[in-house]
């Protein structure tokens, strides 16, 4: 009796065990079917790179050639909350700037008169002391009154304060034309509204006298540069030819 129990119970036992495992695979033979790839997303745009501050900070450093502002910074670009005043034409060994050339230029004679002679002395490289010399000397110039009476608008640069550059300052800017070019195109192409010329293919008067004991034109003539070649002439003072002034720094006073 025992023996048919016991067997009963095992039959019980293998049943359901195997409607277990009936469920079990039915359920584990459902395929799973995975659904497509989808587009990738399309690549961000890369973010604007910051500037670096040191570069910023060099890149206003005075140089030849570059706007000179108001606020003692200098570039090769134009900045529309900056105000101009000229452009830098010579830097101190400390890196400060020595002296800039004005923004404008006008056609001037240097003095009246053929026969006008200058009996002053003149230097080939400080045109402030010679523009000086001939005020002192009461010399009727219109070239030399209108760069001591330009004013660039700006306080510090008032009229006054200009003078007729002399033979080799003009050189200088002669053999860096290429920059101040670069310079004067920033200004003229992006925006800037006051006035501005650029250097023309032609002469430009210096305060340098010409002198030599072999001509009787002796003190009757000053030498010119052309600030595109760096060519030189020279010619009588009452020929009209183009002026610009020039303003050298004083750190001192």
């Amino acid at each position: 009796m025992y023996l048919k129990r016991f067997l009963i119970m095992i039959f019980s036992l293998s049943l359901i065990i195997g409607v277990v495992t009936s469920c079990s695979n039915s359920t584990g033979s459902t395929e799973v079917v995975e659904g497509k790839d989808g587009k990738d997303g399309k690549d961000g745009k890369d973010g604007t790179n910051g500037t670096n501050g040191a570069e910023v900070q060099d890149n206003l450093k005075p140089a030849v050639g570059k706007i000179y502002y108001s606020d003692g910074t200098a570039s090769y670009s134009y900045f529309a909350d900056k105000k101009p005043v000229g452009f830098v034409v010579s830097i101190n060994a400390d890196g400060s700037v020595d002296k800039i050339i004005a923004l404008a230029q006008a056609p001037k004679t240097l003095a009246n008169g053929y026969d006008t002679t200058v009996a002053v002395k003149t230097t080939e490289d400080d045109g402030e002391t010679n523009t000086d010399a001939m005020i002192e000397a009461k010399i009727s110039s219109a070239a030399v009154g209108w760069c001591r009476k330009y004013d660039a608008g700006i306080k510090g640069f008032e009229a006054g304060k200009w003078y007729l550059p002399a033979r080799k300052e003009l050189l200088t800017i002669a053999d860096n034309e290429d920059l101040f070019t670069e310079s004067q195109l920033a200004l003229i192409k992006n925006g800037y509204t006051g006035s501005i010329d650029r250097f023309r293919n032609a002469y430009y008067w210096t305060s340098t006298l010409y002198v030599t004991s072999t001509t009787s034109d002796s003190n009757r003539m000053f030498w010119m540069v052309n600030l595109k070649t760096g060519e030189e002439g020279r010619t009588m003072k009452s020929y009209e030819h183009n002026v610009r002034p020039m303003y050298k720094f004083h750190y001192d006073e």
